[in-house]
């Protein structure tokens, strides 16, 4: 009898535990289908809603000049991914890195490309002719391993630079580097880099790198005092394909786009100094939630670690 007298307080309080836990659960339902529909119904009745302002970013007294977004959503909608590199191109930023931790982007990259071209056709007129550095970071069989570099002109067409000047070898849909009466070249011609991320390009990079640098040790072709930051760098495998003296850059702002509060195994070695802001969620994303974020970045002070 005392024995059952005493299970009835343990057993009200996992009674009590799961209610609170319910209530939180329909809780973040309803925010997250309040959230969603919110968005359509801004969708529908707001005719400028994709309309980005210019005028209110050239306020704003620093622009990141590298800018990454993670995808923490398991529906990656390519359209709404593409948008977000347009404006940011739009704005000023040239530099821009896609993650997501299962590799998708990897995956599709024809498809991410494609969307990305798509809504660049949107702002013809607005935006220059790029030269645009293609990074995958993916070694697997049958998917693009190296750094490709394309042309995408004032008409919005695509074509793979193979010279290295800004003409194509062979015409590309009837093109063949003399747009509009134009002749694009490294020198003039804006220079953008779009890198994908996942997570074989994070923590597990690192590890490789140290295992190399640990045999050529053992192997004596490297000596102690030769290991430093720049000796690792130099074999993490999303800085292969750049030149001697280069790396990938670490982003000055990185978007979670999701409700998560997490960074789901972004590469570490680049999130160092970087600035970290959220984005709902990356479905009907607008672009007055990327401006807010760039606004936020250019009021924070940076201490660089001081």
């Amino acid at each position: 009898m005392m024995a059952a007298e005493e299970s009835y307080p343990e057993l009200l309080f996992v009674c009590i535990f799961w209610l609170l836990h319910a209530i939180f659960s329909l809780t973040e339902y309803i925010m997250a289908f309040c959230y969603i529909l919110s968005s359509k119904w801004r969708s529908v009745f707001s005719r400028d809603l994709e309309a980005v302002d210019i005028e209110a970013v050239k306020n704003i007294s620093k622009l990141p000049k590298h800018i990454a977004f993670l995808v923490l959503e398991n529906d990656i909608l390519y359209d709404d991914v593409a948008k977000l590199v347009i404006w940011s191109l739009l704005v000023g930023i040239n530099v821009i890195s896609l993650y997501d931790v299962h590799g998708k982007m990897k995956r599709n990259q024809g498809k991410l490309l494609g969307a990305i071209n798509k809504e660049y056709i949107k702002y013809l007129g607005m935006m220059e002719p790029f030269k645009l550095t293609w990074r995958p970071h993916d070694h697997h069989d049958n998917v693009m391993d190296k750094t490709d570099t394309v042309i995408v002109t004032r008409d919005g067409v695509m074509y793979p630079d193979k010279n290295g000047n800004g003409m194509s070898s062979s015409s590309a849909n009837g093109h063949n580097g003399h747009q509009n009466g134009h002749h694009h070249n490294d020198h003039s011609i804006k220079q953008v880099s779009i890198s994908l991320l996942s997570r074989e390009d994070g923590k597990q990079d690192i590890v490789n790198a140290a295992k190399s640098l640990g045999r050529q040790l053992k192997q004596g072709s490297l000596k102690a005092q030769d290991i430093n930051l720049n000796s690792l760098g130099s074999h993490l495998r999303t800085n292969a394909g750049l030149g001697k003296n280069e790396s990938l850059a670490d982003p000055c702002v990185l978007v979670r786009l999701g409700g998560l509060a997490s960074n789901m195994d972004y590469p570490p070695w680049q999130l160092r100094l970087t600035e970290m802001y959220s984005i709902p969620s990356l479905r009907d994303v607008t672009p007055d939630k990327l401006i807010r974020v760039i606004r936020q970045f250019g009021r924070c002070e940076q201490r660089l670690g001081k």
